[in-house]
């Protein structure tokens, strides 16, 4: 059963995958949810009380999750572009698609990797679309609607994330999804510059920036290129 208290655990504690102690973050805005709350449960309890954790062995039998980890398993979409980022930053070489498969399959998340993979608000869902919403069943007044949920619990989140950001010093922090550039901006805590496709600044020691959405519609491949190119050339300064 997914309670309050577990419910609550997640949001004051959880923050997504990976190696938390990197150079390198993601930070997204939400993670996906297919509607299967016994796959939630697990979700939950595997999390509790946990910032990071291991995105295949903590995940492993959630089923419309662990799917993208099989041998012939395609791209996720999301990844796919994140994983393009990590590998830019590590060759100079063209990025091939087998590269990109391999890299999901054996590294992509882990606690032993070179990155994490973050989330601004804690409870996956489906989309952000009012009939998608379903965390008002569990009978907890900020959680009846999204518009709730986002008042109450961004601002929670935002502060969260600027005193982690504080305590890890991580080298590169990529937020994804222009659409939530003042959010990211509250985190950073300080003004992003746009430049081309991307927008970015640099506080210490920590590189900031903030790249399109990986699904989002507009963008070519070429202008894809263009913004890892980018990143990598800012953040090697």
């Amino acid at each position: 059963m997914i309670t309050k208290e577990l419910i609550e655990n997640r949001i004051n504690h959880f923050f997504g995958y990976g190696n938390i102690e990197s150079d390198i973050w993601f930070i997204g805005m939400e993670e996906g949810f297919d509607g299967n709350l016994s796959d939630l449960k697990i979700r939950f309890n595997n999390a509790e009380s946990k910032s990071v954790i291991d995105l295949q062995n903590d995940m492993a039998h959630v089923q419309d999750h662990i799917k993208w980890f099989s041998p012939n398993s395609k791209v996720q979409n999301t990844w796919g572009k994140l994983i393009q980022i990590l590998l830019t930053l590590q060759s100079n070489e063209p990025i091939t698609i087998d590269q990109i498969k391999e890299f999901q399959r054996k590294e992509f998340g882990r606690l032993n990797s070179t990155h994490s993979c973050l989330e601004l608000m804690p409870l996956p869902c489906r989309s952000i679309r009012k009939e998608d919403w379903f965390y008002n069943q569990f009978n907890i007044d900020y959680l009846e609607t999204r518009k709730k949920y986002l008042d109450k619990i961004m601002p929670i989140r935002i502060e969260l994330f600027k005193n982690l950001i504080k305590k890890n010093n991580p080298k590169i922090v990529v937020c994804y999804s222009i659409g939530y550039l003042k959010k990211w901006q509250e985190i950073v805590d300080i003004e992003l510059t746009k430049i081309n496709n991307l927008y970015y600044s640099r506080k210490d020691q920590t590189h900031f920036f903030v790249i399109p959405h990986p699904v989002a519609r507009g963008l070519t491949n070429n202008e894809w290129f263009e913004i890892f190119k980018n990143l990598k050339e800012i953040s090697s300064i």
